[in-house]
């Protein structure tokens, strides 16, 4: 069994971060069944062979992230092998993890993404 520490969508979304606890399927071929599997995450990946910073959003982050590091995604096969830098979950809508992650996208490189990661004790 594996814990996560998620911050929460925001006031409009949720209230304050939460655990996750991801746990083996009984059954399954080596993924996590997640307890939040009914909201989507936005996440930032950091390559720890470039250093170069992907975002994203996903219904499952230990499935997206193996996604991204059998190469499975061309955009980011370059920078194998990839770990979760920062999460953000509880978005109840599809829509509503899409414009988060244009959002976050938006200040990619720039002062909002480093002030977002130094909040969360990243950087």
């Amino acid at each position: 069994m594996v814990a996560f520490f998620f911050k929460s969508a925001g006031p409009a979304e949720r209230g304050s971060g939460y655990y996750a606890t991801l746990s083996r399927s009984a059954g399954s071929r080596g993924g996590f069944k997640s307890l939040l599997m009914d909201e989507f995450t936005v996440y930032v990946l950091r390559s720890k062979k470039t250093g170069r910073r992907y975002i994203g959003y996903t219904f499952d982050i230990q499935k997206r992230l193996l996604e991204h590091n059998d190469g499975i995604n061309r955009s980011t096969i370059a920078g194998i092998p990839w770990e979760v830098l920062y999460t953000e979950a509880g978005f109840k809508t599809r829509k509503s993890a899409q414009s988060r992650e244009k959002e976050i996208k938006s200040w990619k490189g720039g002062v909002k993404l480093r002030d977002l990661l130094q909040s969360a004790g990243i950087v």
